[in-house]
């Protein structure tokens, strides 16, 4: 690892804040130059949520996932190259 260090990017609810857990996306935030990123919250019932890619912000496709049976807190680390990532659910 290099002696680099990224600063972190976001804040809370900087993706999605107040989401229903019925089908949806979040607003896609651009990492690029931030190869690890975290995706968390809670959820208020039973829910599978996605972390989704995209190199254009525009066409997305599915990664990572998490199911809860119920509600809880959810926490999916990814380390990825592309240029968008957003949440679905």
């Amino acid at each position: 690892m290099s002696g680099i260090r990224n600063n972190p990017l976001g804040t809370h609810g900087n993706a999605w804040s107040a989401a229903a857990t019925a089908s949806g996306t979040s607003t896609a935030i651009d990492v690029g130059g931030y190869p690890f990123v975290s995706c968390f919250g809670i959820s208020d019932g039973a829910v599978t949520i996605t972390v989704q890619y995209s190199m254009d912000g525009t066409n997305f496709y599915s990664g990572a996932t998490q199911v809860l049976s119920g509600a809880g807190d959810f926490r999916i680390d990814v380390t990825c190259a592309a240029r968008f990532v957003r949440m679905k659910s």
